[in-house]
């Protein structure tokens, strides 16, 4: 072996085992993240001394115990803190350097996940989803619960050690409803957070709605206090900071107190937010960048960067917020409204799983020159909507962007006809002003309503605060929109197939949890019910030897664990109230917009979840199965009639979402080969696939498609309806039957089964 072959060996070798640690990395976290941070609250100082700072460890329930756990023993816990003071049940029984490896009589079965990729399919099994069963177990006898210890790591000295917890009872099987155990925890996590100093931040806003939500009538000072402040803080378009946040939580707190108190002094405060939320959003999502749009333009027209991207979150909170001015008759923008909706219903509505990532997908857009730049010169300035719609702006030309190699761009201007849906709908397409003589057009984008449940997949979404406020914005103060409750439903199931990703998310996993938890709170009773049995795991072994609230975990966090907000005790203890204050429904986002009441106490224990259902929709026929070679012939028509209407130059650039592409695209051109073309909805790239490269549902849409292209035409309909029906939308393929007749449905139906 020459040199240089030993030495590409020796590098393939390092590279190798650098690949490997890194995978083994606990959260992929740097330098012994998530644990080299330090606990944030005084009664954990203790831990911080040991440590010098680095003691962001996991807490073993109520037994006085930190530990940390490691991708080399993935089925222990590694002790390395015990509590010294007279409450600790593991003083003086549990040393640093042991190991934990089961309770209760049972070696912990399963091994922890590390990667936060993981989360969706592992959580945090292992050790800590079995301790905290153990843990309930004992609880609800004598409290004696008995670990399997391996004294100082060593295997040879495994031995058991028994230790006395306070005997609290377990958690009903109805929790938080009919729950002793719920009750007594909720009055105790309430005790410690009124002694806890909230300072301004999100989550102070969240802590004081979850103890608001309690019921608990010490609440009421706080709540009032902190309405006459924000009452007097008007939100300005120009605002600078992270203030798109904060104008969301504002809006969703002072909506809540004005349907409590019907105070008129919040109304100048909610129409500043309004304005903010039309004018800041950015247009080409329906979410919001950390500024306001103007904000972003006016600094870029100055020669500044051009700033963060736009996201989900903030959009999701200013259309809750506007839910909530909806529903109790305090102004709202519609049009912002119904520009995020659309944002929703395209990004969540058109993900199986009903997940949002972190930005909602955007629509296409193009910036273009004016030849007269006073007929469309916003009166506010620049970033702001110009008075005319693109029909009335005058001459101009567009901005054509071509990637010549890998980061390299070339802009060319060119001729609005190479941009066909801007002469298609000028006359309702409007523009955001530049500066000087350009303009931004963002295309319509509207997408056709539900008009059916969706088949929402059980994998659950991720990320669960965009998801949640989106799935509370549909029901809140939109109690009669059925379609928006489709939707709703949708995201709100999402939510509650996602409690092992419940701490889990960009930006702060403590606004995941918060609205993943009201999001699942929205969904069916049996999903929820679910997502309730494996939240109550975080809730054991959060819990502190000295019962003073919550201590915040290490694993779940977001990336490296750099965004969770405080790692102390009031960011679980106010989720956990939350959590356990739903059956009162104080708040709107906690379910007072329910007309049904909830129902008195049953001879036997059962669910009060339900009295937060919707009635359930009348119950229709199952759906009709196609065969294979059945589905060949329907395929097959379809492609015929494609070919027939791309030959006959009938199709048009109507956007829709197809598997095969990254962002929505019309079908430009169907090939007698079967070959498809699609261009994207900006009209910046084209693309060919073949009819093989399609899914099933690809194929239902372009069959949608095609009855939206030839509405007169009675067998598109019918042809529609068996493909919805395939995918087991009955209700809606039952309205197109109708509306294609008994000759086009008789054509069509002989294909089922």
């Amino acid at each position: 072996m020459d040199r240089m072959t030993r030495m590409m060996c020796l590098v393939a070798a390092l590279l190798a085992v650098m690949i490997c640690r890194r995978a083994d990395a606990i959260h992929l976290g740097a330098g012994d993240l998530p644990y080299a941070q330090a606990m944030g609250h005084p009664l954990d100082q203790a831990v911080n001394e040991k440590y010098d700072g680095k003691a962001f460890f996991m807490n073993l329930g109520p037994t006085g115990i930190r530990a940390r756990m490691d991708p080399d023993e993935p089925k222990a816990f590694k002790v390395m803190f015990v509590f010294q003071d007279a409450n600790s049940p593991a003083k003086g029984k549990i040393a640093v350097g042991d190991h934990i490896i089961g309770a209760n009589g049972n070696t912990f079965k399963d091994e922890h996940g590390f990667h936060r990729k993981q989360a969706n399919a592992v959580g945090w099994a292992g050790p800590p989803f079995e301790l905290a069963l153990a843990i309930e177990d004992s609880q609800g006898k004598d409290g004696k619960l008995d670990l399997i210890v391996l004294q100082g790591g060593d295997r040879s000295k495994k031995t058991n050690v028994s230790i006395q917890l306070k005997p609290v009872g377990r958690f009903s099987p109805t929790y938080p409803w009919d729950c002793p155990r719920s009750d007594k925890l909720l009055k105790e996590l309430c005790d410690f957070m009124f002694e806890e100093k909230l300072q301004g931040r999100p989550d102070e806003i969240q802590a004081v709605l979850a103890l608001w939500a309690s019921g608990d009538k010490r609440a009421i000072p706080l709540v009032k206090s902190k309405a006459e402040g924000l009452m007097k803080n008007l939100a300005d378009p120009m605002d600078g900071g992270m203030s798109t946040w904060m104008w969301g939580y504002n809006g969703i707190f002072l909506g809540e107190y004005y349907n409590a108190f019907k105070d008129n002094g919040v109304k100048p405060a909610v129409e500043a937010l309004v304005d903010c939320y039309e004018t800041g959003q950015d247009w080409k999502s329906g979410g919001f960048s950390h500024r306001p749009f103007p904000a972003i333009e006016r600094r870029v027209a100055e020669g500044g960067p051009k700033g963060y991207g736009s996201m989900a979150g903030p959009g999701g909170l200013s259309m809750l917020a506007q839910s909530i001015f909806k529903a109790t008759g305090l102004p709202y923008s519609q049009k912002a409204y119904e520009r995020t909706h659309q944002a929703f219903l395209q990004t969540a509505g058109g993900n199986p799983d009903g997940g949002i990532a972190y930005g909602f997908n955007g629509w296409g857009s193009v910036q273009i020159h004016v030849e007269k730049p006073d007929l469309s010169k916003s009166k506010r300035g620049i970033g702001f909507i110009s008075p005319v719609t693109l029909k009335d702006a005058g001459p101009y030309q567009v901005e054509k962007w071509t990637e010549l190699s890998p980061g390299k761009w070339d802009m060319q201007m060119v001729s609005p006809k190479e941009f066909p849906w801007l002469e298609q709908d000028a006359a309702k397409l409007h523009l955001y002003d530049l500066d000087k003589d350009r303009r931004l057009v963002v295309m319509d984008g509207t997408l056709p309503e539900p008009t059916s449940s969706y088949n929402t997949g059980s994998r659950g979404g991720g990320h669960n605060a965009p998801v949640g406020m989106g799935a509370l914005a549909h029901f809140i103060g939109n109690q009669d929109n059925k379609s928006w409750n489709y939707l709703g439903k949708h995201m709100a199931t999402c939510c509650a197939y996602s409690p092992k990703t419940l701490w889990d998310g960009h930006a702060s996993s403590v606004m995941h949890a918060f609205f993943g938890v009201l999001g699942a709170s929205r969904a069916d009773e049996k999903e929820f019910r679910a997502f309730l049995d494996y939240s109550k795991t975080w809730i054991i072994l959060s819990e502190t030897h000295d019962g003073k609230g919550l201590v915040e975990q290490p694993f779940g966090l977001d990336r490296n664990s750099t965004c969770s907000i405080k790692r102390d005790r009031s960011v679980y203890t106010h989720i956990a109230i939350l959590l356990l204050s739903l059956p009162k429904r104080t708040l709107l986002i906690t379910g007072a917009d329910y007309a049904t009441p909830a129902s008195p106490a049953a001879a036997k224990p059962v669910s009060r979840h339900s009295a937060f259902a919707r009635p359930p929709e009348p119950a229709i026929r199952a759906a009709r199965t196609v065969s294979a070679e059945k589905q060949i012939i329907l395929d097959n028509a379809l492609k015929r009639t494609l070919i027939a209407m791309s030959e006959s130059d009938a199709l048009k650039p109507i956007p829709f979402t197809i598997s095969v592409a990254p962002r929505r695209v019309w079908l430009k051109k169907a090939a007698e080969d079967g070959t498809l073309t699609f261009q994207l909805e900006d009209g910046t790239q084209t693309a060919d696939f073949g009819w093989d490269a399609l899914t099933a549902a690809d194929r239902g849409m372009l069959a949608q498609l095609v009855m939206n292209l030839k509405p007169e035409s009675t067998d598109a309909k019918a042809m529609a309806a068996v493909y919805l029906e395939s995918f087991g939308k009955v209700e809606a393929a039952d309205r197109l039957f109708d509306q294609a007749g008994e000759s086009s449905r008789g054509k069509l139906e002989p294909l089922f089964n």
